[in-house]
């Protein structure tokens, strides 16, 4: 049976609005100025030539504020084409872009290609099956020493209900939060490449 979601993603635009995915996206300068946790709190560990891949970018906010931020070696991905056009219409055209499934994107990238790789809400879409296979992916396009920056929905948060079950393409639910987690809303991990290699080994383990 073919996935039901997959028609969901071509006319994925309406569904992001409605469901305020966007309501948290405020210009640069307002980021700036508060202090919001738009981008990630490390961000200035790495250098602005750094390679940095944005997976499964939406409309492109993340890569908007990378771009003002003076990062401009940046990949974005993203499978739905209604998104990736606005993307496209909102984004310097430096950036590259490129309308693929991120698995699919991955598979045609060389080893130690990038720095750093954003994956921000698009694990919780995907079947666990894919989950060990995509993490072993992220580790062998990052570069030793390099960076995941990895967040999906909080099933533990009090407002969990709504966020996570009315989203029929939510299809995995994780619920653990570090002691560290700045969001409470959110899961946040910010991993090595070396810490990405025992966390694919630990899932492998329980799997088994």
């Amino acid at each position: 049976m073919p996935d039901p979601s997959a028609s969901l993603f071509k006319n994925h635009e309406r569904h992001y609005k409605d469901s305020g995915a966007d309501r948290w996206q405020v210009p640069y300068r307002e980021v700036k100025a508060f202090h919001l946790d738009r981008l990630p709190r490390w961000l200035d560990r790495i250098p602005q030539e750094a390679h940095i891949l944005d997976a499964g970018c939406a409309t492109g906010y993340l890569l908007g504020l990378l771009w003002e931020s003076g990062y401009h070696n940046l990949v974005g991905v993203e499978l739905s084409e209604q998104l990736i056009a606005l993307a496209r219409r909102n984004l310097p055209d430096e950036i590259a872009l490129v309308n693929a499934d991120v698995r699919d994107y991955l598979a045609q990238v060389a080893d130690q290609t990038f720095d750093v790789i954003l994956f921000h809400h698009v694990l919780e879409h995907l079947p666990r099956e894919h989950t060990i296979p995509l993490l072993r992916e992220f580790y062998r396009v990052l570069k030793p020493g390099r960076y995941l920056d990895l967040k999906v929905p909080n099933a533990s948060f009090w407002l969990a209900g709504y966020h996570l079950f009315c989203d029929f393409i939510h299809v995995v639910h994780f619920c653990q939060v570090p002691d560290d987690c700045i969001d409470p809303r959110r899961r946040a991990l910010f991993m090595g490449r070396e810490a990405m290699r025992e966390l694919i080994e630990e899932l492998r383990r329980q799997q088994s």
